[in-house]
């Protein structure tokens, strides 16, 4: 019964979405690729104790009309990669399955991707010859400074994120550039791993959810955090864009190594944040640890954390006392005059 309703609910959700015009027209106008997210997959925050997800794994190829001899239909997760273009215009989208095989946040030394995955991975990035490659993942990567981790990224599981960082810089691919979602909102971090080497990524989230659009204290403490806090992984700390987005990626051949700009558009159109990067790759004699491209302090950190904090508990007292004001006072009065026209004798005493 379970299975049957969470098959139909999964189907008819999809369908409505092939069904939408705008998205009718769009998938006419350009090719699509896809890999999922927590609700793609079938359930929030999904890691792999999710029982479904065998059966989510075929309906979400059947929605990105993927061939049914596909080796995405028969291996454990979706994974995949695709490569466009050849020789210096050549760019490779690399689609990382981070739920599938995560393990339940709060395992000891857990993992996102699995052993085979990882083994493809690697073989993956160690033999691309791509100019440019896009690793994308349904979660954030880099960032590792948010309160006590709160929300999903790679910084839940630290020896995996590790991991993966190493991997793309023993692999020397180049131009990597990391892709992401998931956080309702947008912003381009960048880690510096050694002297010389950058990694980017750009974060678009997302095109029916945002932060800064949401109703009640949720808001406008997420802007007020953002304005106040360092944001040591940013290009620019306090470059984020929280309303309505999407991404964008665009190739730039003519120049000497070859650019990519990637940029985040708002619902307007207009251009909101942009990074450009360029195709190199890492050159040193082995992998080294990655940190964040701004300094770090711990204590400064904790005050502005500290601060946040008392504003946004002074803000929520500020709502309890204004409405006790105005509904449980007039209410007292309410009761009062009530009480007093109930029993008139009180008026001649």
């Amino acid at each position: 019964m379970n299975e049957c309703f969470v098959r139909q609910t999964s189907t008819t959700v999809k369908r409505q979405q092939l069904a939408h015009p705008d998205y009718s027209r769009f998938r006419q106008t350009f090719p699509i690729i896809g890999i999922w997210d927590d609700h793609d997959y079938g359930i929030n925050d999904g890691d792999n104790h999710y029982q479904y997800r065998k059966e989510s794994q075929q309906l979400f190829l059947d929605f990105l009309d993927e061939p049914k001899n596909s080796p995405r239909r028969h291996q454990e997760g979706i994974y995949t990669s695709y490569t466009y273009g050849s020789g210096v215009t050549s760019v490779k989208f690399i689609l990382l399955d981070n739920r599938y095989h995560r393990d339940p946040y709060g395992t000891e030394f857990g993992d996102f991707l699995g052993q085979a995955q990882w083994t493809w991975l690697e073989h993956e990035l160690m033999t691309s010859t791509a100019t440019f490659n896009i690793v994308a993942a349904g979660i954030q990567v880099l960032p590792d400074d948010r309160w006590h981790k709160i929300g999903e990224s790679w910084s839940k599981f630290p020896k995996a994120r590790a991991r993966l960082l190493s991997l793309i810089q023993s692999s020397r691919a180049s131009g990597v550039i990391l892709l992401s979602g998931d956080v309702h909102f947008a912003e381009i971090n960048q880690v510096r791993c050694g002297d010389a080497y950058n990694l980017t990524e750009i974060s678009s989230s997302g095109m029916t959810h945002a932060w800064k659009l949401m109703r009640g204290v949720i808001g406008p403490a997420f802007t007020l955090a953002n304005m106040i806090l360092p944001w040591h992984f940013r290009v620019d700390p306090h470059q984020y864009y929280g309303s309505y987005n999407f991404g964008d990626v665009a190739f730039d051949w003519s120049k000497s190594p070859p650019t990519a700009a990637a940029s985040v558009y708002g619902k307007d159109g207009l251009l909101k944040l942009q990074q450009v990067v360029q195709a190199d790759r890492y050159s040193g004699d082995g992998p080294v640890a990655c940190g964040p491209i701004h300094a770090v302090y711990p204590t400064y950190f904790l005050f502005l954390r500290v601060f946040v904090v008392a504003v946004i508990l002074a803000f929520i007292a500020s709502v309890l006392v204004n409405a006790i004001v105005l509904v449980v006072v007039p209410l007292q009065l309410v009761w009062r005059l009530f009480a007093f026209l109930r029993h008139p004798k009180l008026k001649s005493s």
